[in-house]
Order: structure tokens, then sequence, then C-alpha cells
């Protein structure tokens, strides 16, 4: 064999090495993109996890701040019946006794008129 020859096929054996070290190293760029997709979705569903926590805790605050408003509520509005219901009591309270001042105003009036 020549030296021609020899060199011809040293560079074509690297040639046909070369595609196979170039789809190892695709093949490789692609499993490291792969695994930093996979890394970077981890870190935004933690980040979601933490997020939704956070939430959650306010949500629960809201609640739990609803509850004592509504238990507020509800016993302003137990005070306000009983207080429309004096509030009736008194209006009741107050005609009985214009109506008694009124027939024993009558009276008097009938007593005076007769002694005069």
């Amino acid at each position: 064999m020549k030296y021609g020859e020899q060199e011809l096929k040293a560079t074509s054996s690297v040639l046909i090495e070369k595609p196979n070290a170039f789809e190892s190293e695709n093949k490789e760029r692609d499993r490291n993109s792969e695994l930093m997709k996979r890394i970077e979705n981890e870190r935004v569903i933690e980040e979601i996890d933490f997020e939704c926590n956070k939430l959650l805790v306010e949500i629960k605050s809201i609640k739990e701040n609803l509850k004592a408003i509504d238990n507020e509520v509800s016993n302003d509005m137990k005070k306000l019946i009983d207080i429309s219901k004096q509030a009736e009591q008194l209006d009741i309270d107050i005609e009985n006794s214009l109506q008694e001042l009124t027939n024993e105003f009558c009276i008097f009036t009938a007593i005076i008129t007769f002694c005069i």
C-alpha cells in the first residue's frame, strides 16, 4: 500500500467513526437537555406547591375570620330581635298607659262636671 492510500483509509475510518461520535454527543446533549427540563419542571412544581400551601393557609385564615364574623352577625341579630321585642312591649305599655290616663282623665272630668 502506498502512503497516500494509508492516509486515505485512516481519514475515511475517522470520518466513519466521527458520525458515531456526533450521534453520541447529540444523544448526550438530548439526555442532558431532558434532565434539565425535568429538574426545571420539578422546581416549578415545588414552587407551585409552596404557593398553593400559602394560599391554603390564607384561605383557612379567611374561613376562620368569616366564621367569627358570622357568629358576631348572628349574635347581633339576636340582640336586635330582643331589642325589637322590647320596643314592641314598650309600645304596648305606652299605649296601655295612655289608655289608662285617658280613662282616668275622663273619670276626673266627669267628677268635676258632676261637682260643678
